[in-house]
C-alpha cells in the first residue's frame, strides 16, 4: 500500500496538494489587495459588504447548509447575491420569489431608487408613469408595508439562487394580487418576447369578442325622457369599457337614431346604432 494512501481515501501527491494551495493564497492575497484599494477609495463601503457576502457563503460552507424549505411563492426575502463582477447584482437585496424548484429560487431583486439614476426616476408605474421604462417597476410602500420605502423591481434580471443564500422574510403577497401579476406579466416580456407578443395578441382579440358579446345585449330600442337617460339605460363594466354617445339623428318627431360607440383598454372600438323613442306624456 502506498505511504499516502489510506482505505478509502487516496491523497493528492505533494507538489498538487502545494499547487492547490498555492492557488488558493493567491486568491485571497488578490482578493485582500482588492479590499485594501477599495478602502483607500470613494467606495470604501463596498469593502464591507464584500466582507460580510463572503463571509456569509464560507460560513454556509463551513457548517454546511441546512434547508428547511419554508420560503414561499409571493415571499419578499433578503438574499446574498454575493461579490459579482460588474454590471452584475451584487451584496444583499431584497427579492420576490416567483417559482420554487426543490432548493432552487427564482427571484426578482429589488433595490433602493437612487436619484442620480434617469432610469430609476423613469420607472414603470401602472398610475403614476405608466409610459415609464420597464426594466424597472416602481413599487410603493403603500402597496407593501413591509418594505421600509418605495422600491423599484429589477423585472430584466430574473435570478436563480440557492436557497443557502435566502435570509429573512419581509412580508408576503399572493401571486393573484393584480400589482404581483403585472411586475411578472412584465417580467416575463423580457425573457420570452415572441411568445408575449402573440399573447399579447390573444388577450386583444379576446377583449374584443367579449366587447362584441357585451354590445349584442344593448337593446336596439329605448324609450327616453332625454338621450342623457342612455348612460344608465345602457349597462357595461366602465372598468373594462368606455361609452360615447353620438349626436342624436331625426328619423321622424319623437323618433331618433342614435350612434353607440364602445371601446376597450386597447383602444378597440365597436359601433351600434339604437333607436331612441321619446316619451310624449
Amino acid at each position: 500500500m502506498s505511504p499516502r494512501t489510506v482505505v478509502g481515501v487516496v491523497h493528492l501527491p505533494f507538489f498538487y496538494e502545494e499547487n492547490m494551495f498555492k492557488t488558493g493564497i493567491k486568491a485571497i492575497k488578490n482578493l485582500t489587495d482588492y479590499w485594501y484599494h477599495l478602502s483607500n477609495g470613494p467606495n470604501n463601503q463596498v469593502v464591507n459588504k464584500s466582507m460580510k457576502s463572503l463571509e456569509f457563503i464560507t460560513a454556509s460552507y463551513h457548517r454546511g447548509i441546512s434547508y428547511d424549505s419554508s420560503y414561499k411563492v409571493g415571499d419578499f426575502v433578503w438574499i446574498e447575491f454575493g461579490h459579482n463582477p460588474k454590471p452584475e447584482l451584487s451584496f444583499e437585496h431584497i427579492g420576490i420569489i416567483f417559482m420554487k424548484q426543490n432548493h432552487t429560487y427564482y427571484v426578482l431583486p429589488i433595490t433602493t431608487p437612487k436619484s442620480h439614476n434617469r432610469q430609476h426616476l423613469n420607472a414603470y408605474h401602472e398610475v403614476e408613469n405608466p409610459n415609464g421604462t420597464k426594466k424597472f417597476v416602481l413599487i410603493k410602500k403603500v402597496d407593501f408595508p413591509f418594505l421600509k420605502h418605495d422600491s423599484l423591481v429589477k423585472t430584466s434580471e430574473l435570478r436563480v439562487v440557492s436557497e443557502a443564500r435566502l435570509g429573512n422574510v419581509l412580508g408576503h403577497k399572493e401571486l393573484e394580487d393584480p400589482k404581483i401579476i403585472d411586475i411578472w406579466r412584465i417580467a416575463h416580456s423580457f425573457y420570452f418576447p415572441s411568445y408575449d407578443y402573440k399573447m399579447n395578441n390573444l388577450i386583444k382579440e379576446n377583449s374584443f369578442f367579449k366587447m362584441m358579446i357585451v354590445a349584442s345585449k344593448i337593446n336596439k330600442t329605448y324609450t327616453i325622457n332625454e338621450f342623457t337617460d342612455l348612460n344608465d339605460l345602457i349597462d357595461i363594466d366602465t372598468t373594462k369599457y368606455t361609452l360615447e354617445i353620438g349626436i342624436p339623428k331625426l328619423m321622424s318627431s319623437t323618433q331618433y337614431m342614435v350612434e353607440i360607440k364602445m371601446r376597450d383598454i386597447f383602444n378597440q372600438e365597436i359601433t351600434k346604432s339604437v333607436e331612441c323613442r321619446l316619451k310624449t306624456d
